[in-house]
């Protein structure tokens, strides 16, 4: 095997890594979106409502340091939950899939009532 061929495998493993990456980034980006987007087709009971994007990014402005606060504690409870899951064997899974559902409803609650307050 010469140098060449180790550094095209290694080149295959930072473009995983790489996509990866991006693949994150961009689950964030939509996962801040959407919670808005989701309230305001509920609110008016119109799916084309939550593709308005310029009225959602307008209500996410309206509420942006709530609206941030808000995402990054559902995210942080996300991650706790996956630790715990993974972390203990059977307990963590039939705890984390009770407190998945509790957890959905905090930000249901949380995103709702922002909804609430923003203005487009």
């Amino acid at each position: 095997m010469c140098i060449r061929d180790s550094f095209m495998q290694g080149g295959g493993f930072f473009a995983a890594l790489s996509a990866i990456a991006a693949g994150g980034i961009v689950a964030i980006a939509i996962g801040f979106i959407l919670p808005m987007a989701i309230a305001m087709y509920v609110a008016s009971d119109s799916m084309g409502a939550a593709f308005r994007v310029g009225e959602v990014f307008a209500r996410i402005k309206s509420v942006l340091s709530d609206y941030v606060v808000g995402y990054i504690v559902i995210v942080i409870l996300a991650i706790v939950l996956g630790l715990v899951s993974s972390a203990i064997p059977v307990v963590g899974w039939l705890i984390s899939a009770f407190a998945s559902f509790y957890v959905a409803l905090v930000a249901a609650y949380i995103f709702g009532t922002l909804y609430a307050q923003s203005s487009a």
